[in-house]
């Protein structure tokens, strides 16, 4: 076994590298079958070339199997009025015409990430769907692609005639990876979201886990009886059981009680593994805290903006962190998770831990969030780099806006509001000082940040505002007592970059005090990294603590 996931680890790292020279260039069974071990690929072969190999798994899905990187996989999945492809392989020539020789429908090509030996193929598409999160991989892995470029959310429901496909996001293997669910069915396609039974972890193993525990909770709730991997090959469906696994798994490593092993050096950077469970991961110790979390103390407490309907799980409340040795600065942590979900480890408890060791009292909070299902018919919004900020007017970098969406958002800025004020009305028993209580906001919870701050009156008013990868999402009308602004980016994420940009221009205009740090090297900010010193990006944190130093909010 080891022999044979080292190849293909190997290759696979080799195609993600090398996707941009590529680029220039059934099993047959009900779907409604349980007995996942007779899945295998003997079957109906409907097309058969040098390249791809097309079998049926039920009577509108087949599966592609290409021959370029490890049985690299694509779905073609069909409805009474039109298919989707989903994943195109690593060099398929002709790849529109082939799925035409299988379904007379319309086919829309549709991406689980965007790496090279599953991109590679999308030539022939006059349009892709992906995920914005992947967006920087495309110049490698589409290089030589001239269609349009189109998002998909999570939430969304395609809607392919008699037959629903809804997309979820799942993060880690890439920051934009998605799986595709077909409820009716009782299965889904995962692309490498788990890895095929050797996961590579390239953003970090704290998403990772974020993803396993939503898709373990998605497919009990919804009876999914198992998820077509990226690399299909006869015996690794992922289960159930194998999603808790990686749960559980990513969970013991960053919890310090399971230990890994050094890797073999052929994992794209990975320098760390674990194999047990029938699945390896590989992750890379430079993005990872490999440490039990240390905080002095937690409290949690609800806040008034609880709404009757409201489950128990679900209502607003904030968990505190206080430190040991206080400097009477206390941070609001507002996670991210598209409005969707919150992002606690990475954006509560890891930078909880952080900030007690500066002495910084730290508050997660948790906001109500968007329920609604995601509607059809949707215009997918532009792609705007960092160079024009003019495409946001009022910084308003919202994807899409729509009233129940903007509800949630007014919403969720109601308990950022209600935080502040409970946090000042603790002040003397928490040793928090009234007048340094500020807002860290990480991608959609910068956005909430940024909303509370521009609507909140004097006891609910943060003295400082930090976002990190976090635009505004409604427009910004800057208030005369601003606090100051501190922007922490990346310059080549689409919309967000331009988007912040955009606000530190309105804060700048109003006369506010304001500060923005662009990052260049591709690589976050997202969390809390190690500090290696071999990226930039890494030092968001410490930059932050300094910054907050040079305002006076904490001591040398």
């Amino acid at each position: 076994m080891t022999k044979e996931y080292n190849n293909y680890t190997f290759m696979k790292t080799k195609m993600i590298i090398a996707a941009m020279l590529l680029s220039l260039m059934p099993l047959a069974v009900e779907a409604q079958d349980t007995d996942i071990n007779s899945r295998d690929l003997r079957g109906n072969v409907v097309y058969q070339d040098d390249e791809v190999v097309f079998r049926q798994l039920d009577e509108h899905t087949w599966i592609g199997n290409g021959h370029r990187v490890y049985n690299e996989s694509l779905y073609l999945v069909e409805g009474n009025d039109r298919a989707i492809l989903i994943d195109a392989g690593t060099y398929i020539p002709g790849l529109d015409k082939i799925v035409a020789k299988i379904t007379s429908k319309p086919v829309t090509m549709m991406l689980t990430h965007a790496h090279g030996d599953h991109a590679g193929g999308v030539g022939p598409f006059p349009e892709v769907y992906l995920n914005a999160g992947d967006m920087p991989l495309v110049p490698n892995s589409m290089r030589n692609y001239t269609g349009q470029i189109k998002y998909l959310f999570d939430g969304q429901v395609i809607d392919l005639g008699g037959r629903e496909i809804e997309v979820v996001f799942t993060p880690g293997h890439t920051a934009g990876s998605v799986t595709f669910f077909d409820k009716a069915r009782h299965y889904g396609f995962s692309g490498d979201a788990f890895g095929s039974t050797n996961l590579l972890v390239f953003i970090n193993l704290s998403t990772e886990m974020y993803t396993a525990e939503r898709i373990e909770r998605y497919m009990k709730q919804n009876d999914i009886r198992f998820l077509f991997p990226g690399h299909y090959s006869g015996d690794n469906l992922e289960t159930l059981q194998r999603v808790t696994d990686i749960k559980n798994i990513c969970r013991e490593i960053l919890d310090g009680e399971r230990h890994p092993t050094a890797s073999n050096g052929n994992n794209g950077g990975m320098d760390m593994m674990v194999d047990d469970k029938g699945v390896r991961i590989n992750f890379s110790s430079r993005r990872e805290t490999l440490m039990p979390l240390a905080v002095a103390a937690k409290k949690q407490y609800f806040l008034p903006t609880a709404g009757a309907s409201d489950d128990e799980k679900d209502k607003p409340m904030i968990e505190v962190y206080l430190p040991q040795k206080p400097s009477g600065c206390a941070v609001v942590l507002c996670p991210g998770g598209a409005m969707r979900w919150l992002s606690w480890e990475s954006d509560v408890e890891k930078m909880a831990s952080f900030l007690n060791k500066h002495g910084i009292a730290a508050i997660g909070l948790r906001y109500h969030l968007n329920k609604a299902p995601m509607p059809q018919g949707m215009k997918m919004p532009p792609m705007v780099d960092v160079t024009h900020p003019e495409a946001f007017p009022q910084a308003d970098a919202n994807p899409m806006h729509q009233a129940s969406g903007d509800s949630i958002i007014q919403l969720a800025a109601q308990d950022a509001k209600a935080a502040i004020r409970m946090v000042r009305e603790h002040a003397d028993e928490w040793h928090i000082s009234k007048d340094k209580i500020g807002f860290l906001g990480f991608s959609a919870g910068g956005g909430v940040a940024i909303a509370a701050t521009m609507s909140a009156d004097n006891m609910e008013r943060p003295n400082f505002l930090c976002t990190n990868f976090g635009p505004s999402l409604m427009p910004v009308t800057v208030p005369e007592d601003a606090p100051p602004l501190l922007i922490m980016t990346r310059a080549d994420h689409p919309n967000v970059a331009a988007g912040l940009v955009a606000l530190f221009m309105e804060w700048k205009k109003a006369g506010a005090n304001a500060e923005l740090h662009m990052y260049g090297d591709g690589k976050g900010p997202y969390e809390l990294m190690p500090q290696t010193g071999e990226t930039t990006t890494e030092a968001w944190s410490s930059q932050m603590i300094n910054w907050l130093k040079a305002k006076g909010f904490i001591g040398e």
